[in-house]
């Protein structure tokens, strides 16, 4: 069996073009910080998971709010099966950009303060579409199968934050011990992952290998 989990990520981007990152407590990995992509798991309609249970057998992984999320286990020979459908189904089956809008703000203003202050939609370009990144890669979440990678498939976006967005973001994060927030430029990224991480107020932290390549193409 193979665990698969279908989400959005988003290039958030300061003003100046730089690249803003975040963690949440979940992303604590033995004491260190790891910052990653806004964004989150997409979900299904009740229509999409109904054809999602078609295709052969499928477990699904979410529990009670989290049910409809595309987060599944699924026989090594049903992976390509659920990506193909995952690539065509149409907004009736599953959430495309307005799951990642989802993930955005609540990342942003209301799982932590960073900009809960400002009205969002007046300081965030609209979500660009930049295309779909796959990888496989051993997950530490206690429901994946320890025998075998997780397939991740990530639909990708990018957003661009306004001047007065990206200061008061900067300020907040600033304040924040440790902050919610990276703002990074791409070679500063680079060199991040190159050295294996750096330290913020003693507190050793480092960014998600695959960050760059995942927005590569952007």
């Amino acid at each position: 069996m193979r665990r698969m989990v279908f989400a959005a990520m988003v290039d958030l981007r300061t003003h100046d073009g730089r690249h803003v990152l975040h963690y949440s407590e979940s992303r604590w990995n033995h004491g260190v910080l790891r910052f990653s992509p806004f964004g989150g798991g997409l979900q299904v309609s009740e229509k999409g998971k109904k054809a999602v249970d078609a295709l052969g057998v499928v477990s699904w992984l979410g529990r009670g709010d989290d049910a409809l999320d595309l987060r599944v286990m699924v026989p090594a020979s049903l992976t390509s099966e659920v990506v193909e459908w995952f690539s065509t189904a149409d907004v009736s089956l599953r959430e495309h950009a307005e799951g990642a809008w989802r993930e955005l703000r609540e990342e942003l203003m209301e799982e932590t303060p960073l900009l809960s202050s400002l009205h969002l939609e007046d300081h965030l370009s609209p979500l660009q579409y930049m295309g779909r990144f796959r990888t496989e890669a051993w997950s530490t979440n206690p429901e994946a199968d320890a025998a075998s990678p997780t397939v991740y498939v990530f639909e990708t976006y990018r957003a661009t934050l306004s001047e007065e967005a990206t200061k008061l973001l900067e300020q907040r994060a600033a304040d924040q011990h440790p902050p919610m927030a990276l703002v990074k430029s791409k070679k500063e990224i680079q060199n991040i992952v190159a050295n294996g991480g750096e330290c913020i107020d003693g507190t050793p932290y480092n960014v998600s290998a695959d960050v760059l390549e995942m927005f590569a193409h952007k």
